[in-house]
């Protein structure tokens, strides 16, 4: 599902395994704390950079 929503959401590609690995460890336990995450990135992704 992170796969999916990485790529729907054009977001790195790297992104799939940093949260593949927080799953396995336990970081991230539900469909919610996922979609949190996934919007964190997208934010980040869609700040304007400063100079």
């Amino acid at each position: 599902m992170a796969e999916a929503e990485v790529r729907k959401r054009h977001l790195e590609p790297e992104l799939i395994t940093a949260l593949t690995r927080a799953c396995a460890r336990g970081q991230i336990k539900s469909l919610r704390k996922l979609h949190k995450a996934l919007d964190a990135a997208e934010a980040t992704l869609r700040r304007p950079s400063l100079h």
